[in-house]
């Protein structure tokens, strides 16, 4: 795994949550790893309607700020 740190919310108060990083080394090229707090039920159920979770992943809602910046 090669990621490439991108950048934090300038506003968390100590440079961490939430975090953008691009992993570069994936066979079906870069990925996004997002850190950031949880999302709320009613976040997650708007999400389900586009892309429902499989039982099978551990998958998760997260919300990252727009502030995030390298």
């Amino acid at each position: 795994m090669a990621l490439l740190f991108f950048g934090t919310d300038p506003n968390s108060g100590g440079g961490n949550c939430p975090a953008v990083w691009v992993d570069t080394d994936t066979a079906g090229g870069p990925e996004l790893v997002l850190q950031g707090k949880f999302a709320d039920a009613a976040t997650r159920a708007a999400c389900s309607q586009d892309s429902p979770r499989a039982k099978d992943e551990g998958c998760g809602s997260f919300r990252v700020t727009a502030a995030v910046k390298p």
